[in-house]
């Protein structure tokens, strides 16, 4: 990995022994660190973060699967219409050299019509062997370390405009303001969007009320010692007309340090997965978190008790 600087050289080495837990195929190894290394090649400050995640329920599932994410947090992106254009095209470069799927032209067209409201831009794959799911994300709004709520500049204009554009209604009724993403899933065949929003006091009418118990429980096991807040995804599929979404999570991000190595992570993932119902036995994790030199930035969960694990390295 010549050319990586320290951040970087750490992450791949998180990448390599999760490689090795969750019995990646050498093909898939080899195109995962292809796919690094062209995404830190537009990262000559070394800033941009990386995340891997994975999901639980029975068992690991997609264990044969990578899933890494690279986050442009105030680093580039946002900062310019110049750096947005740029790392837009980098990884427009990187998809077009892996999947032929015509509808993405209009994607990306959409999101370099916003360039004059440059904001913070992710991207990432899901790999399996030489199969590639993309993945892009814009950041509208989040929450900082001490809980305060931050938002994109032109945040709802942004968010307007992007739906205009594809020539959709969006249907969620969720206000411009109490979304956080939008995303975007791109295959060989199909494309999905994706909105992320602030579970509060205007959106609990959204979540069924056997799921929002879960989180009013979440919130009293961690008490008062613990920073977080929740949010929830939506996801639908271009071209179809289903009113309701094809899945929606709920999301617990951790504001503290929640080390994976740490004795006492173990103990906290017990209680919430006694709460949202996942059948995991959380010492079998120890395996695989284990090996991770990391932070569980975030974990989600779904009706079925499936818990997605996002870990930033």
């Amino acid at each position: 990995m010549k050319g990586a600087k320290n951040r970087h050289q750490k992450t791949f080495i998180n990448i390599k022994n999760f490689s090795k837990v969750f019995c990646i195929s050498e093909l898939t190894q080899k195109n995962v660190k292809l796919f690094f290394n062209e995404l830190i090649r537009f990262d000559p400050l070394d800033k941009t973060q990386f995340e891997l995640s994975f999901k639980v329920r029975e068992d690991i599932l997609n264990r044969g699967e990578i899933r890494l994410l690279n986050l442009d947090i105030n680093t580039y992106s946002c900062h310019s219409q110049e750096l947005y254009l740029l790392r837009l095209a980098a990884y427009k470069k990187i998809m077009d050299s892996r999947i032929d799927n015509p509808q993405k032209e209009k994607i990306f067209s959409i999101l370099e019509s916003i360039s004059s409201m440059p904001l913070d831009l992710y991207a990432g794959a899901d790999v399996r062997d030489d199969n590639f799911l993309f993945a892009f994300w814009l950041i509208l709004g989040g929450v900082k370390k001490d809980g305060s709520i931050s938002y994109a500049a032109k945040a709802d204009k942004i968010f307007n405009k992007v739906f205009n554009d594809i020539g959709i209604k969006p249907r969620f009724a969720v206000r411009p303001k109490d979304i956080l993403n939008v995303g975007f899933d791109i295959d060989k065949d199909d494309i999905f969007y994706k909105i992320y929003y602030f579970l509060n006091k205007n959106t609990r009418q959204l979540v069924d009320k056997k799921e929002l118990e879960k989180t009013k429980k979440i919130s009293a096991f961690l008490g008062s010692d613990k920073r977080y807040w929740f949010f929830i995804s939506e996801r639908y599929k271009i071209g179809e007309s289903a009113k309701k979404s094809m899945r929606k999570k709920i999301y617990l991000e951790f504001l503290d340090i929640i080390h994976t190595k740490d004795k006492q992570t173990l103990k906290l993932l017990a209680g919430i997965f006694k709460i949202i119902g996942c059948p995991y036995k959380t010492e079998d994790l120890e395996k695989y978190l284990g090996v991770l030199d990391a932070r569980i930035a975030i974990i989600a969960f779904e009706t079925d008790g499936t818990v997605t694990f996002y870990i930033r390295i």
